[in-house]
């Protein structure tokens, strides 16, 4: 009675300060709302149409970057940029308007490369906080409700403890999972009676499933989960499966990253499919070398224009992911989210392959953790950290050189472990090839 109390509170204290900041939160999950429920409505198309009108003109107008570029020029004739080039000459993509205006500096860890810094006004923050509250209430999650968040809490995310609590976050530590925290986080969840929810990296799920796994389960019994989130990396069946078997409860895999927000997330309870966030984003998939679309169902860069960073705006912004995008029943959705390019392994024949295939790891008893890694045209190394329970090394070995090739050089490297990246992250692929 008392945590439902407070939860009712936290929703109340969180829509005042709102009301009296005047943050216009309401009416950006309006929009939000309305555009992500009616996208193929002509009410709908037009409100996008003009957030993109509007983000194109304030960029020529106030942006170095862009000065050169005519008031009527299309979002297809514009630059893609990149990360680098933004760091690389910050001040020209920063809008002259918020020089002496209050920004809010977001930055990437860099644990897959360079740090990476972008500036955000106010009310890009506002639209963030709306979508995240459309796309979390689509597994039913409400404001005030608990969080257990699983991520590398370092110090560029470390929250005190009076705003976990005002923001009920219970922050769980991925370089802390061990089957002694897997069993004092468990306890901690049967004694909470509170509505709560999962939101956290895919890899830290697949660890709790297969510590449950080894305890036949029963570890979960008495243990309610409404919903949970997977971000950060790509999510196996294996872990969708088993949370679903475990908790009982929605589990979705959620695209974002830290310079724009959520782009997609996936359409629970229809399919695998990702929603994209139109009410907040343009996406498009260009050709993996030239700047130009691919037909539908074809891999490549997913490009992103920002409708809400009017500090610093991004605008065919190049995310350094791979994906797919495809039309049904008139409206685009991601059938595939493949991570970074860097990710991306070639088999023998120099064509690429992704790094989705380290997800069939999962499918081995006994194989904890897996990781690929190309040092040559022909070389591959399959890393692997295994218990004796792993008897497959030759099913895996046949099963792994149909994706690389008959003339793959495939050895097995087997390891205690595979460190995470400083972010807490784990990297699937890495090709050294193309690196050198």
């Amino acid at each position: 009675m008392i945590l439902k109390t407070l939860e009712k509170l936290r929703y109340f204290l969180f829509w005042l300060k709102n009301r009296v900041a005047r943050s216009g939160l309401s009416a950006q999950c309006n929009d939000v709302k309305f555009i992500q429920d009616n996208p193929n409505s002509t009410s709908a198309i037009h409100a996008r149409d003009e957030h993109l009108k509007k983000i194109l003109r304030h960029a020529i107008e106030t942006v170095p970057h862009y000065k050169n570029y005519s008031i009527d020029t299309p979002l297809s004739n514009f630059e893609v940029v990149n990360k680098k080039l933004i760091t690389s000459h910050k001040k020209a993509f920063e809008s002259v308007t918020y020089s002496n205006k209050s920004k809010i500096p977001v930055s990437t860890s860099g644990s897959t490369g360079t740090p990476f810094e972008v500036y955000q006004n106010l009310n890009k923050k506002t639209r963030n906080t709306a979508d995240v509250m459309y796309f979390s209430k689509l597994v039913n999650f409400n404001v005030g409700e608990r969080l257990y968040y699983w991520r590398h809490w370092n110090e560029h995310y470390q929250k005190n403890k009076n705003l976990l609590f005002i923001q009920n976050i219970v922050p769980i530590n991925v370089f802390d999972l061990n089957d002694e925290r897997f069993e004092t986080i468990l306890r901690q969840l049967k004694n909470d009676k509170s509505s709560k929810h999962f939101i956290g990296y895919a890899s830290a799920f697949e660890k709790l499933c297969k510590f449950l796994d080894k305890n036949n389960g029963h570890l979960v019994e008495g243990i309610k989960i409404k919903s949970v989130i997977a971000i950060s990396e790509p999510l196996t069946n294996y872990t969708k499966e088993r949370m679903g078997k475990y908790f009982n409860a929605p589990i979705v895999s959620r695209y974002s990253n830290t310079e724009n927000g959520i782009l997609a997330q996936q359409d629970y309870p229809n399919s695998d499919k990702f929603i994209i966030n139109q009410a907040s984003y343009n996406l498009e998939i260009l050709d993996m070398e030239k700047n130009i679309p691919v037909p539908n169902g074809t891999l490549g860069r997913i490009v992103v224009t920002d409708f809400f960073n009017y500090c610093m705006p991004l605008i065919r912004f190049d995310t350094g992911d791979l994906g797919v995008m495809q039309t049904i029943n008139g409206i685009d959705v991601l059938s595939k989210i493949v991570g970074r390019k860097s990710d991306v392994i070639f088999n023998t024949k120099n064509e690429e392959v992704t790094s989705l295939i380290a997800l069939d790891f999962s499918m081995y008893k006994g194989l904890l953790e897996g990781q690929i890694i190309q040092n040559g045209a022909k070389e591959y190394v399959l890393k692997l950290h295994v218990d004796n329970a792993f008897d497959k090394e030759k099913e895996l070995l046949e099963k792994f050189r149909l994706y690389f090739g008959e003339d793959a050089l495939i050895t097995i490297n087997y390891v205690e472990s595979i460190p995470l990246l400083k972010s807490g992250k784990r990297k699937l692929a890495i090709n050294n090839y193309i690196k050198n």
